[in-house]
């Protein structure tokens, strides 16, 4: 079974916690509420699921990806896989979808750039 549809917006004022949902795009706002923000990837993903999330961090915290599942590191020159990937860019946005046990980037654009767009859903 796989995710199709449209993507729905929230909003998170961090810092803390936000719990990545299937199909959500979600605009972290570190300005208003400075401090250190914690992503968790949908639990018990299957493939072709898929969360965004965009940011705004102004004081360069740490905005950190966890999951029980790999990432591809959004940070590396190379297809790295790592268990968790952080970053401190002060704007961007990186979208991940989980593709065989791995939560694999399919859009990264930052300072308005696109870096990377490997996939979409239609």
């Amino acid at each position: 079974m796989s995710w199709s549809g449209s993507f729905t917006n929230e909003a998170f004022a961090g810092p803390g916690a936000y719990q990545a949902k299937n199909g959500v795009r979600c605009f972290v706002d570190m300005r208003t509420t400075p401090g250190p923000v914690v992503i968790n990837a949908p639990a018990s993903p299957q493939d072709h699921q898929s969360f965004v999330i965009s940011w705004d961090n102004p004081d360069h915290e740490l905005l950190s990806f966890a999951s029980a599942e790999d990432f591809e590191n959004p940070v590396s020159l190379e297809r790295e896989i790592v268990s968790g990937a952080s970053l401190d860019f002060a704007h961007g946005t990186v979208a991940f979808t989980f593709i065989g046990g791995t939560w694999e980037i399919f859009d990264w654009s930052l300072f308005g750039v696109a870096l990377n767009t490997t996939f979409a859903i239609g």
